[in-house]
């Protein structure tokens, strides 16, 4: 797959392809849906953010679908609609498959669409417009 990826700090990212995750036995791989970049993904381009490593794919306010689940995953189920709350977000991401824990999963109702679950992208949309 391909992904936005940055190797240094402040520098230009490049499109490049990255390797299909795998899911640790207690998480799970979500099928991104929606997500967006914000202010905290410029300040770990920076180089402002301890927690991020290089290389980096940029991007943790999404929803999407559970795709695969670790031997050890009791709640989830693949086809589960959900979000990933920014502030708890862990794991690896790629810009259409994140790896991450269950507990940093919330569910997504089936009324509600991916664009309108993904935690602060209305605001990261509009915040440049005020």
């Amino acid at each position: 797959m391909r992904a936005v990826v940055f190797e240094r700090y402040g520098e230009a990212a490049e499109v490049r392809d990255v390797p299909d995750p795998e899911p640790a036995e207690h998480g799970v791989v979500v099928r991104v849906e929606a997500t967006g970049l914000c202010r905290s993904d410029w300040h770990g381009w920076q180089g402002h953010d301890p927690d991020i490593t290089l290389p980096h794919v940029p991007g943790h306010e999404l929803a999407g679908v559970v795709e695969a689940m670790g031997a050890r995953v009791t709640r989830w189920r693949p086809g589960d609609r959900v979000t990933v709350p920014f502030i708890v977000r862990s794991g690896v991401l790629r810009p259409d498959l994140l790896v991450t824990s269950t507990i940093t999963l919330d569910e997504v109702p089936a009324a509600l669409a991916a664009m309108g679950a993904a935690p602060g992208a209305g605001a990261t949309v509009i915040r440049p417009w005020s």
